[in-house]
């Protein structure tokens, strides 16, 4: 579902999203750099602030370690201005084989339909432990 407001550059943003989640699901980290302004900052639960597109591509990078397969799906996409918040269902498996799921918002504000700044909110504390039980570990 796709609630916009405001109008102005809708098309651009909602392509870029959509190439942002292709590029997440396929690790195609050579197309995410093209949809990210140079000096792009992105905030991900749990980790340092990234600025600029190799730190930001690093992290994603690294992100994606523990899964041998993966899904971003984005779900209800609201678009004000230059800014965009999606509701994220993750889906992933281990190398176990286990499957995980858990929720997350990403917030993104754009310009020329670049993304200029993305912040990823999600239970940091829920995903550990889902991937502590997915491989047999003790949890929280």
């Amino acid at each position: 579902m796709i609630a916009t407001y405001g109008g102005q550059g809708d098309a651009g943003i909602l392509a870029a999203i959509s190439t942002y989640f292709r590029c997440l699901d396929a690790e195609d980290w050579a197309t995410m750099r093209e949809i990210w302004h140079p000096d792009g900052e992105m905030r991900a639960v749990g980790a340092r602030p990234r600025t600029g597109i190799d730190a930001i591509t690093d992290l994603m990078e690294k992100l994606f370690v523990p899964w041998v397969e993966h899904r971003d799906q984005p779900g209800r996409i609201l678009v004000a201005g230059q800014t965009a918040t999606v509701e994220v269902t993750f889906r992933g498996t281990t190398e176990t084989g286990a499957e995980v799921r858990f929720d997350a918002v990403d917030v993104i504000d754009f310009s020329d339909a670049r993304i200029v700044r993305l912040t990823n909110w999600y239970d940091v504390d829920l995903a550990r432990q889902a991937l502590a039980e997915a491989a047999g570990g003790a949890t929280k």
